[in-house]
């Protein structure tokens, strides 16, 4: 037997079944877009209940051949991955055509009973499987996310800070576009939603005649925390010190520049249980930071990463441990320190943000399996990180002003006279400054 002779025909066999695989997705996608774009969705819902639920088609299209070779094929993870995309290119065209009628139609057939019924073809009896099993996996659960109804079927606390599991998708290369083109869409529609659920409450608190709900889990400490918030903006802006921090950084070595990192984390909270945190979980970190670099002068990739594993180190690093900086300040219930070093980071590494949505979202999943009542530091943690961000990161002003004509600000809140402000909000002229700015 000559080996050399037959590797073509043995290459050519293996490539063949992906290449007839890959075709029958494309089949598919194709089908189910021309589908969504020129019929009505109850026609569209029917078609893929018939060919996922039943194996039929009824209308002339390749779509049954498409789908016999995927099956037969016995590659369930890639069975899964076409009905992923073919869902989210469902639903982010009902999405677009503003339509959540449909969403929620398409959604509802996956209670179907007939899914779980065996039947006389192998081959649809694998389908079936195949299905229920997607239903119970990640990718479904993700999906979810887009009910127009997922506030009426789910109480879980996770529900309020969706917009950072669906932030984290758009960032995932790894999704198909449509996911990740919805998913960007919904995190952003929802972070306006809060901003402006947060700019009505405080702009109207204190007022009798016209009370907001508040948009938050922090109840009566949502006033006093943003109030601490924006006290230090009027004397220490966190934009500003971002600034200059950038500014005095220009020109300088990357050992340098971490130095500094430090020193711009400590300023401002000398003298607090945060001072502490910071020396000791960080200053060993910044040291372990890409060291052959040291004598490198700081460029914006180095800048991005010694962001990004700031981040880490507050939050979760890449073997899913959640950060020893962020346990120890929930233990001690100083969720402050914590969420304003993450905002610092991204207002010095605005394109960290991608890489603070998808830590935040994995430490959500992680502590989602918790009930709210055993879990609520980390509540209190994310309430204020997304404060913060809203009022730091978006193009919504808040200001106080003071009530009281004696002048010194960090004075009156030292003294327990943070409730001689009142909050004014409006949305900012011009945008938020860039590291290009």
């Amino acid at each position: 037997m000559d080996l050399e002779k037959d590797r073509p025909n043995q290459v050519k066999e293996t490539i063949k079944p992906h290449q007839q695989i890959y075709e029958s997705q494309q089949i598919l996608y194709s089908y189910f877009l021309e589908a969504v774009k020129a019929e009505h969705p109850e026609e569209v819902i029917r078609y893929f209940k018939t060919l996922f639920f039943y194996q039929v088609d009824s209308t002339d299209a390749p779509a049954l051949p498409a789908l016999y070779t995927l099956v037969s094929s016995d590659s369930k993870e890639l069975f899964h991955q076409a009905i992923k995309r073919i869902c989210y290119i469902l639903i982010n065209n009902w999405h677009s055509q503003r339509n959540s009628a449909a969403i929620a139609a398409f959604f509802d057939i996956f209670s179907d009973p007939i899914l779980h019924r065996s039947a006389l073809s192998d081959m649809l009896t694998r389908l079936r499987q195949w299905m229920v099993e997607f239903i119970q996996g990640q990718d479904y659960r993700e999906l979810q996310l887009y009910r127009p109804d997922l506030d009426n079927i789910s109480s879980s606390w996770i529900q309020r800070y969706t917009a950072y599991l669906l932030a984290a998708q758009s960032h995932d290369t790894s999704n198909p576009d449509e996911q990740r083109i919805i998913a960007q869409t919904q995190a952003q529609q929802q972070r306006e939603k809060f901003k402006f659920s947060l700019a009505m409450y405080t702009a109207f608190s204190g007022r009798l005649n016209r009370r907001h709900d508040n948009p938050t889990a922090l109840d009566s400490q949502t006033l006093t925390l943003i109030r601490k918030i924006l006290v230090r903006r009027g004397s220490l802006d966190y934009k500003y010190l971002a600034k200059v921090f950038l500014a005095q950084s220009k020109e300088v070595s990357f050992s340098i520049f971490k130095q500094g990192f430090l020193r711009y984390f400590l300023f401002t909270v000398q003298k607090t249980p945060a001072e502490d945190l910071i020396q000791r979980h960080l200053a060993s970190k910044l040291e372990e930071i890409y060291p052959h670099r040291n004598p490198d002068i700081l460029d914006d990739a180095l800048l991005l990463r010694a962001a990004n594993r700031i981040i880490d180190a507050c939050t979760i690093d890449s073997s899913g441990k959640i950060s020893p900086l962020l346990r120890e300040a929930l233990d001690r219930h100083e969720v402050l320190a914590p969420a304003m070093i993450l905002l610092r980071t991204v207002l010095v590494s605005p394109y960290s943000q991608a890489h603070l949505d998808t830590r935040i979202a994995s430490l959500i999943e992680i502590y989602g399996l918790e009930d709210e009542a055993d879990c609520q530091d980390f509540i209190r943690f994310l309430e204020v990180l997304r404060i913060a961000s809203t009022i730091y990161l978006q193009d919504v002003e808040y200001n106080l002003v003071s009530m009281n004509k004696s002048g010194d600000q960090d004075a009156l809140v030292a003294q327990g006279q943070a409730n001689t402000y009142r909050f004014f909000s409006h949305r900012q002229s011009e945008p938020v400054p860039s590291l290009s700015s």
